[in-house]
């Protein structure tokens, strides 16, 4: 009986010590699955109504990015800039002051580079070197405990460029790519006038700011509020963003960063 009641005794153990190396590894799947914050689609719709989170593109630029920030912070008002990193040099007391008014600041490559054509072209390496670098610039004016996030230029984005990024031990902490509700293309109604806008194409095409900003604006009620696109490149951006928030406001929307995105908040518990 005694030989029996051991062997059960070790058997008992055996089975105990391989329960808890399941759960352990059980446990390190979840953890590794909720360190991938490099998502393998572009992040959008993120559920917000009656609020809007602005996000600029493509800076800093001389001159513009300094009188964006000048507006906002008269209105009381954060947003998120992502910025190219080959911008940086010589723009620190803008990035300073960017960081210093509560805004996030956030990775859009080095060199607005279209990754999947360089990725095809150059090779892999083009992928880490592009959002590496920026990351560098950016490193001195993030948001302390803030959250670190990524979109790709023109929204160009493969699934296993997200599987290359989240094995990279210095970037897998970006949540991204972010993509955008309101602010992607022109489009027309029937009358002609626009439906929807992209500030970038509104310049190009030579339409007025009242023009670009109709098209924002209806976009946005037809969305009901979102992540808005928009570049601090052209000062006719910061003349809409100063037509379009009084109007915003009479609406009832309110602005938020993508700090404040509580449906964010998932990529990083």
């Amino acid at each position: 009986m005694k030989l029996v009641s051991k062997a059960l005794t070790i058997i008992g153990a055996v089975a105990a010590l391989s329960a808890c190396s399941a759960d352990r590894q059980q446990s390190v799947t979840k953890s590794q699955e909720a360190a991938d914050l490099f998502q393998r689609s572009s992040i959008s719709r993120v559920g917000l109504s009656k609020k809007l989170a602005l996000t600029f593109d493509d800076g800093p630029t001389k001159g513009t990015t300094e009188a964006l920030l000048k507006y906002l912070r008269e209105e009381g008002i954060k947003a998120t800039f992502f910025v190219n990193g080959v911008h940086v040099p010589g723009q620190e007391a803008t990035m300073k002051k960017m960081m210093d008014h509560g805004h996030v600041v956030a990775n859009h490559t080095q060199h607005h580079t279209h990754l999947p054509r360089a990725v095809s072209n150059q090779g892999w390496s083009v992928l880490r070197k592009e959002i590496a670098a920026t990351n560098d610039a950016i490193a001195p004016y993030t948001q302390p405990g803030g959250r670190l996030y990524f979109r790709a230029p023109h929204g160009a984005w493969k699934a296993d460029f997200a599987d290359y990024l989240n094995r990279d031990a210095d970037l897998r902490e970006y949540v991204g790519p972010m993509f955008w509700d309101i602010g992607g293309e022109i489009s027309r109604s029937a009358d002609g006038s626009l439906a929807t806008a992209a500030d970038w194409d509104c310049w190009g095409k030579r339409l007025s700011v009242a023009q670009c900003a109709q098209g924002y604006s209806r976009e946005t009620d037809r969305r009901d509020g979102g992540i808005v696109l928009m570049h601090d490149v052209s000062i006719n951006t910061v003349e809409m963003v100063k037509k379009l928030i009084p109007e915003w406001r009479r609406k009832g929307y309110t602005f938020v960063t993508l700090d404040e995105v509580q449906s964010l908040d998932r990529y990083t518990e």
